[in-house]
């Protein structure tokens, strides 16, 4: 699966509901860009997921961005 297709895999799980499917895809790529992140953490907020926004942001920020 390429990085697109990821993306586009992740942000249709997040509109679906689907946030554990999504999180799925995402925790399996071994390189995540910025577009990773922010995709994540929009649907967990969309899905009203604020504890696991929170906690993926606070891991994207342990990385140095």
């Amino acid at each position: 699966m390429d990085v697109t297709e990821s993306n586009v895999r992740i942000d249709f799980y997040m509109k679906c509901g689907k946030v554990t499917t999504a999180r799925s895809v995402f925790d399996r790529m071994k390189v995540k860009n910025a577009i990773f992140w922010t995709t994540m953490i929009s649907g967990y907020m969309q899905n009203s997921s604020d504890w696991e926004a929170i906690s993926l942001f606070r891991d994207l920020n342990g990385l140095g961005w």
